[in-house]
């Protein structure tokens, strides 16, 4: 079962540059050691920057702003035995401060090389980076003999730099700050305008054509009932002149008639006279 390293004795493991080197006694509280932020730092779109090489005025305006992510290393380095692990935990005053600590919650036996962690800072304030600062605590535990590692165990790769692959990462990396978001918003909320236009658009031009189409069907019904208006006339028309030539049919079978009557009769005078004359 393995037992917490006690202060007296990592105060003594720090004085004598086991398991931390760099670190000070004054950075042990009770079974903790509190690790401080290195000089070693990380930006998006930037290459890796060393703040102890940087100008004061250039030092100043190193910040976590809100909406940022920024890699850093802490400043004391690990050399711990393959008997000895350390737990890992964030520290109050930083997260009052609304800035999140990502990373590994342990250390695993055998490690040497600096802590690498991501701060994101979830306040409305830039988070200023203060090599120094206190950042993470850490506690020791020494394992027992059943839970200490074999030698063939494959040991953590040592870091004293950031690794290649999260260098290029961060090159493309462009943090989500308060402006971006606010930015974003103004983006979404003139579309979202320009949709309920569009919509109020569309309803208007659907009910201009529902009322144009109202107006074409009430047109096409009275075209349709006069259409029907001058059917019934044009039929009564052709049933009243059928009548007509019909009656001038009869009337001109009747005159033939007489007249070949009146013509028999006009022929049978003449006959008579004629014949009378002849006697004569």
């Amino acid at each position: 079962m393995s037992t917490v390293i006690t202060g007296s004795e990592l105060k003594e493991a720090v004085a004598a540059g086991r398991l931390i080197h760099g670190g000070k006694e004054s950075a042990v509280e009770g079974l903790k050691y509190d690790f401080s932020l290195g000089s070693l730092m990380l930006f998006g779109g930037k290459a890796p920057i060393d703040a102890a090489k940087l100008p004061e005025q250039d030092r100043a305006q190193l910040v976590v702003r809100p909406g940022e992510l920024v890699y850093v290393m802490s400043e004391e380095q690990l050399d711990l035995p393959m008997d000895v692990k350390a737990d890992l935990s964030l520290k109050r005053k930083i997260s009052h401060l609304g800035i999140m600590v990502l990373g590994g919650s342990s250390v695993d036996p055998g490690y040497k090389g600096r802590l690498v962690f991501a701060l994101y800072n979830l306040s409305t304030r830039p988070f200023p980076l203060q090599p120094g600062r206190k950042l993470i605590a850490a506690q020791f535990y020494r394992l027992s003999k059943d839970e200490t590692p074999p030698s063939t165990t494959h040991v953590p790769e040592p870091l004293y730099e950031f690794p290649n692959d999260l260098v290029q990462l961060m090159q493309v990396y462009e943090p989500a700050t308060t402006e971006g978001l606010r930015q974003a918003i103004g983006e979404l909320t003139r579309g979202l305008d320009d949709l309920k236009r569009q919509v109020a658009t569309k309803e208007e031009w659907f009910e201009r054509f529902q009322r144009s189409l109202d107006t074409v069907t009430q047109n096409v019904g009275v075209l349709t009932q006069n259409v029907d208006k001058l059917r019934d006339s044009l039929m009564e028309e052709v049933s009243a002149r059928k009548v007509a030539i019909a009656n001038v049919g009869t009337r001109v079978a009747v005159n033939n008639t007489l007249l070949v009557a009146a013509v028999a009769v006009a022929a049978g005078v003449v006959g008579a006279v004629l014949a009378h004359i002849f006697k004569l």
